[in-house]
């Protein structure tokens, strides 16, 4: 079952002190210290077998991890999803933008710094499970992995859509499915490096597109959006899509439309509506003229006929 906290429950302006409680009994030792006044947070937590999965966001605050004599000897894997932040741990600090990922140990100390409203995508889990996938497990913690590289996108996408699909809409008995795929993904993510060759330019672009298919449930996914979250002005965005020959826009759209052809077929029991709000259309009637448009049939008969 997926619980979901946050600081309206709390009595007191801030709400720090019942943030701090609540994330001791999820993380030993984390302590949030808010930056701004006026301190808002929300945390969806959800236990998945043998790992606790979490989704916090929260305004601009700095979060630590103190020692914690006798603590598990777990690993915790965070993925930044919207933001920007500063991960201190071991002695390094490394800047984070949307779609890296770091893995900390939980028994030791780290901090993260975050100037500005952000959110992460959060996987514990005890060290043997990712030990048994790869051999050098300690020399990859505290050393950030770009969200550019598309095994780190994969493995974001995937932690979103089980958090899409929740805990009502999954089997339990294939949890340990799901911790297996989490596991290996992780272990491929930590292992890969960037193509031979490729420019910042096409790392810069792969990390939108990665954006985009992470979030084409978003009914907010817009250009200025994705602007927002890579941290860049949208005319330096726009220019650097125009020179590769696409707009965001018509990107965003072409891409939920194939999306939607997908899952027309692939879940034929989910109505026409269901799927238009699953690739973010929020209007059914706007979605099947422009599906129409862009296959020739109306979402219906692009169904009967595949």
């Amino acid at each position: 079952m997926i619980e979901i906290f946050s600081t309206v429950q709390a009595e007191s302006e801030t709400g720090v002190e019942f943030w701090n409680s609540l994330l001791s009994q999820t993380y030993h030792g984390l302590v949030v210290d808010p930056l701004d006044r006026r301190f808002r947070a929300e945390l969806k937590r959800w236990s998945l077998d043998r790992m606790t999965l979490t989704w916090p966001q929260s305004t601009s605050a700095r979060i630590s991890r103190m020692r914690v004599a006798q603590s598990p000897d777990n690993l915790v894997l965070h993925i930044l999803h919207t933001g920007r932040c500063a991960v201190s741990h071991r002695g390094r600090t490394a800047n984070l933008a949307p779609g890296d990922m770091v893995l900390c140990a939980a028994q030791e100390a780290y901090a993260f710094d975050a100037p500005h409203d952000h959110q992460m995508l959060i996987v514990e889990f005890d060290r043997t499970l990712l030990a048994d996938r790869m051999t050098d497990v300690d020399a990859h913690i505290a050393r950030p992995v770009s969200g550019e590289i598309a095994s780190t996108r994969i493995l974001r996408s995937f932690l979103l859509s089980l958090w899409r699909e929740g805990a009502s809409n999954l089997d339990n008995a294939s949890s340990g499915l799901y911790n297996d795929t989490i596991l290996s993904l992780t272990a491929a993510a930590l292992q890969a490096r960037p193509e031979p060759g490729a420019t910042g330019a096409d790392l810069s672009l792969a990390r939108v597109k990665g954006i985009i298919e992470a979030r084409l449930h978003d009914t907010g996914l817009t250009p200025s959006s994705i602007a927002d979250q890579m941290g860049m002005p949208l005319r330096t965005l726009q220019l650097a899509c125009a020179k590769h020959g696409f707009t965001l826009s018509a990107y965003i759209t072409r891409r939920r439309l194939e999306k939607a052809s997908e899952l027309l077929v692939s879940a034929p029991d989910r109505s026409v509506t269901a799927i238009a709000f699953d690739v973010g259309f929020n209007d059914c009637a706007y979605f099947a003229r422009r599906f129409q448009a862009a296959f020739g049939v109306s979402p219906t008969e692009y169904r009967t006929r595949h």
